[in-house]
Formats: structure tokens, C-alpha cells, sequence
């Protein structure tokens, strides 16, 4: 008897819920962010490009241009 309500809840939990509360939180906080992910990609993939052309590392003034 517990078997079956606790599996009837694990199916719901991870068939529709938890893909709904995931997607509303990743919402949820890039919206409360502000989106860093722009800025965050943007610095990482410059560094990447430091990295494999062969200059090293960069130093946070090439990184972070102000």
C-alpha cells in the first residue's frame, strides 16, 4: 500500500512537476539576475580564446575592458 502511493507520487514528481519547477526557476532567476549570462559567456569565451591560441592567461584588464 505505501509502495503505490509513493510511486504514484515519484511518477507525478518527476514526469510534469519537477520539469515545470525547474524551467519556472531557471526563468525566475535569470530574469532576478538580470541575465549575467551574457556578460559571464562573453568573458569565458575570451579567455578560452587566450588559452588555445597559445597567449597564456589574460590579464583581468584584457578580460574586463572599462
Amino acid at each position: 500500500m505505501l509502495g503505490i502511493i509513493i510511486d504514484s507520487i515519484s511518477t507525478f514528481m518527476y514526469s510534469k512537476l519537477l520539469v515545470i519547477l525547474l524551467i519556472g526557476a531557471g526563468i525566475y532567476f535569470t530574469i532576478r539576475t538580470k541575465l549575467p549570462q551574457r556578460s559571464v559567456m562573453k568573458n569565458g569565451s575570451l579567455e578560452d580564446l587566450a588559452l588555445y591560441s597559445g597567449c597564456g592567461s589574460l590579464r583581468s584588464s584584457e578580460v574586463h575592458p572599462h
